[in-house]
């Protein structure tokens, strides 16, 4: 039995959506630097980026980095911010986030898109 192919725009959309309730209440999102909405955040990138069968870390700035690949080789870097602006736009920061993370997870080898250039996200 094959697999269903991925909806790659629809989960994308999905997991925007749920992380936009990372917010504190208001219009629009705001999602504070170290804030409670911000550690709820990274809950949720964590799990996209152990999805995507990366190594995940915290570094001692509060940025979340998610591997894969050898550590001692050169390594592309995708990403970008995890908060926002006050009542800022839902995909504020986390879209370049969240599509990194995509990006990886359709490169992994049970999807037949594996490249062997090591990757970061952060």
């Amino acid at each position: 039995m094959t697999e269903a192919p991925v909806n790659w725009g629809t989960l994308a959309a999905t997991r925007l959506s749920e992380i936009a309730t990372c917010s504190r209440p208001g219009p629009g999102v705001t999602r504070l630097p170290f804030g409670d909405e911000h550690r709820a955040a990274l809950t949720h990138i964590e799990a996209w980026m152990k999805a995507a069968g990366m190594t995940v870390s915290l570094d001692a700035a509060g940025t979340l980095i998610g591997r894969i690949g050898p550590t001692q080789a050169d390594t592309f870097y995708l990403g970008s911010h995890q908060d926002s602006v006050r009542e800022g736009g839902a995909y504020d920061g986390i879209m370049g986030v969240a599509l990194a993370c995509l990006d990886v997870y359709k490169r992994q080898p049970s999807t037949r898109l594996c490249s062997t250039l090591p990757t970061a996200t952060a």
